[in-house]
């Protein structure tokens, strides 16, 4: 399903359209938007589709605060913002991200809730266009920057950071219209008129982030064509979460915490209890420190929002294969395989020998010697209320 841009009429107008797991976009007519911007963060969308010359066309709610969607996503993801009129943009294949020198064509949507009132929708892709081609954009990606970047300027008190502090409220609050704002004021503060993203990136010193492989922009035209989304809610989310979790390892903030986690498991995999530290020979040790608690999101390097995991055990728990829980009667921390997953994996043949011996109660030789340095079960049960679908 998608918020789909159709020339004509001058500047063009947006539509609901296509079907999710089966819901018409007409299903939807007249229920509020909400946006899942991130897998923990619902904000308003102060919007509808309503039926006008025979299609779903969006309208937001007439108040100073209510924007359009398109405005609401390019000014969270701090795109230059773009125009209504694709007859107006270049005629070049090759698409730059100026300032009106596109449009947002398409913003790919996943039916996540739906009652009498409401739809919540998770955003997806942005595509942006002009005359000559395409670009795709990926929410999920940029959006995990944005909020890195917002926990950065938390602990920043130049200009540039009150602006991206302002610009964090705004987007939790549900103000469009200081989104909106506040985003044009970093755009300017920049003096330039393309994508300023990697400038900022480079302003606060997160030099591993500053290139357009890590700014969600990729030059390719793969799902463009189709308005219609046949992944389950469940297995679009687990992809949503997975590249949340993969914008944690860069910058010097992040080698730090993972050694400081790998010091206190004594680089011992909390799910294996295999121990594999570096030795003189090798380049690195062979665990590594995981946060529970995507950094991107919470801005959390603390040891207890992290474990000490070996590679394998890293990448299932990243990817949803082990779930770790925390049982407050036995006082235990318990691994297992959500039982989705695990079928999943059975009907693909897939070798789950390696993880399942591993599941259960987790032994306390396993976890840091200190024990204030254990991992934080309000932590753990957030993640997994927020980021896991079991």
């Amino acid at each position: 399903m998608r918020i789909a841009y159709r020339s004509g009429g001058g500047r063009g107008d947006y539509e609901l359209a296509g079907t999710d797991n089966g819901v018409y976009a007409s299903e939807l007519l007249e229920k509020r938007f909400y946006y899942q911007i991130t897998p923990g963060l619902e904000i308003d969308g102060k919007a509808k589709a309503c039926r006008r010359d025979g299609k779903p066309r969006i309208r937001p709610e007439k108040t100073e605060s209510g924007k359009h969607p398109y405005v609401v996503i390019y000014s969270i993801l701090l795109l230059p913002s773009p125009m209504r009129e694709l007859k107006k943009t270049s005629e070049s294949t090759l698409i730059e991200l100026s300032q009106k020198e596109y449009v947002l064509s398409e913003i790919d949507v996943g039916l996540i809730e739906s009652d009498e009132t409401k739809v919540v929708f998770v955003p997806t892709n942005v595509w942006a266009k002009n005359q000559g081609g395409v670009l795709k954009i990926d929410f999920a990606e940029r959006m995990a920057i944005i909020c890195m970047l917002w926990a950065v300027a938390r602990l920043n008190t130049s200009e540039l950071g009150v602006l991206i502090q302002q610009h964090e409220t705004a987007t939790l609050i549900s103000d469009h219209s200081s989104i909106q704002n506040t985003a044009e004021r970093i755009q300017r503060s920049f003096g330039i008129n393309t994508d300023i993203l990697p400038l900022i990136l480079r302003e606060f010193n997160l030099t591993d982030y500053s290139n357009v492989a890590y700014t969600g922009i990729k030059d390719e035209t793969i799902g463009y064509e189709s308005e219609d989304s046949y992944t389950s809610i469940q297995d679009s989310l687990r992809e949503r979460v997975r590249k949340w979790r993969r914008q944690v390892d860069r910058g010097p903030d992040a080698r730090k915490f993972s050694t400081n986690v790998r010091e206190a498991y004594d680089y011992r995999c909390l799910f294996s209890g295999e121990r594999f530290p570096k030795l003189e020979i090798f380049d690195s040790a062979g665990v590594d420190g995981a946060h529970i608690l995507p950094w991107s999101t919470h801005g959390l390097n603390s040891v207890k929002n992290g474990i000490c995991l070996c590679k394998q055990c890293h990448w299932g728990f990243d990817n949803g294969l082990l779930k770790l829980d925390f049982d407050s009667q036995s006082n235990n921390y318990l691994l297992s395989i959500p039982k989705n997953v695990e079928d999943i994996a059975i009907r693909e043949n897939f070798d789950l020998e390696r993880f399942q011996r591993n599941t259960g109660v987790i032994d306390e030789s396993k976890l840091p010697s200190e024990r204030s340095l254990w991992p934080s079960p309000e932590y753990i049960q957030e993640f997994n209320s927020k980021f896991q679908l079991v």
